[in-house]
């Protein structure tokens, strides 16, 4: 496992080949945390081709790591607009949810440093959920707002069917969290919105 693991890492187009060649099996054998080859392709940033190979071999998009997590999650998580677009193409389940109830969706909006690349690349699904709700009732808005994410809200916020007024678990809209927060320029495009 571990051999395939380095291969990806490296970026060995022909080193990934000859392993999957080698041991067949190992193409959706868990590692530690359940993550198989295909997701850890999608974290790393390395060449299209090796996922595209990893799936031709019978890499399993759908396929769920200990925390519920899918390729897409994964992909999401790398800021990797390139492996979201493929693994969409290929089955993934755009709404799929983790052990948590988040969504692709939630993870672009919750991202450490805004990447709008891969909000972007998720909205031109139409099958793609804006108000999905996770298990505390948040949705991706209310995490954006929470992050700041100004550009993030804008997209959100333009699409049709946002409820911008939708309230979590503890009774807190998005407008809410950016307020408490204090994401000024989030709580201007919020109010905007509503108006």
């Amino acid at each position: 496992m571990a051999d395939i693991m380095q291969k990806i890492m490296n970026g060995d187009i022909e080193g990934v080949r000859n392993v999957i060649r080698r041991y067949p099996t190992i193409i959706n054998r868990p590692h530690a945390f359940g993550e198989t080859p295909l997701m850890w392709a999608c974290i790393q940033g390395i060449d299209k081709r090796i996922l595209e190979i990893l799936i031709e071999a019978g890499g399993e998009v759908r396929a769920k790591d200990v925390g519920g997590l899918t390729a897409l999650h994964w992909a999401v998580a790398g800021c990797r607009p390139e492996a979201v677009e493929l693994l969409l193409s290929r089955g993934s389940n755009i709404n799929g949810k983790d052990n948590r109830g988040g969504t692709p969706l939630h993870s672009a909006a919750n991202l450490p440093r805004e990447w709008t690349d891969v909000v972007k690349e998720l909205m031109k699904h139409s099958a793609l959920e804006v108000n999905p709700r996770d298990d505390n009732g948040q949705t991706p808005l209310h995490l954006a707002c929470y992050r700041g994410h100004l550009h993030t809200v804008d997209l959100l916020l333009g699409h049709n069917g946002i409820d911008a007024n939708v309230v979590n678990n503890d009774g807190d809209t998005p407008l809410h969290w950016a307020v408490r927060d204090r994401k000024y320029k989030v709580v201007c495009a919020m109010l905007k919105q509503v108006s």
